[in-house]
């Protein structure tokens, strides 16, 4: 079994979870999976990439090694990730947490878990309410446009915090 992924778009495109890297435009790759498992460990593979089912006989090379799921890596002080280097993150499928600290070791500067995701050590927020536009202030004073303006700016002011930006 196996299945050709084909970036069909002319601009590079990363790979979905559980695959990882980043196939240039028009490049196409082999892994020993069928389409149905590949969309099922990641839907998103279908809308961006051009799948063909190679059939259970395939017999020739396959790019496993280098487009498969990530390797899970412990950094220590001596470990940097170079502008060049892909790393994927992902909880462990059975919950947990991602968190990515500060150079100071302690204070965390990414967090993902079930319940969302934030920065800058914010709780993370799942997804926060949609902002609505105030009304549009006319030439006179009206205590409901000074309302819907403060009802607005409080809204972003929310959106920010959640952001792990502090006002």
């Amino acid at each position: 079994m196996a299945t050709e992924i084909r970036n069909v778009s002319v601009d590079p495109l990363a790979l979905p979870l559980p695959l990882s890297g980043v196939l240039t435009g028009g490049q196409a790759i082999v892994v020993s999976a069928t389409p149905a498992q590949l969309l099922r460990g990641a839907p998103s593979l279908g809308r961006a990439f051009q799948l063909t089912d190679l059939g259970s006989g395939y017999s020739g090379p396959t790019d496993d090694t280098e487009y498969s799921a990530p390797v899970v890596h412990t950094f220590s002080a001596d470990n940097v990730v170079g502008k060049n280097d892909n790393l994927g993150l992902a909880p462990a499928s059975g919950g947990g947490a991602v968190r990515i600290l500060k150079a100071d070791g302690t204070t965390v500067a990414f967090q993902s878990n079930a319940t969302g995701t934030s920065v800058n050590g914010a709780t993370p927020v799942a997804r926060a309410a949609a902002i609505t536009s105030p009304t549009a202030p006319g030439a006179t004073y009206v205590q409901a446009e000074a309302a819907a303006m403060k009802t607005a700016v409080d809204a972003i002011r929310v959106a920010l915090t959640n952001f792990g930006i502090t006002l």
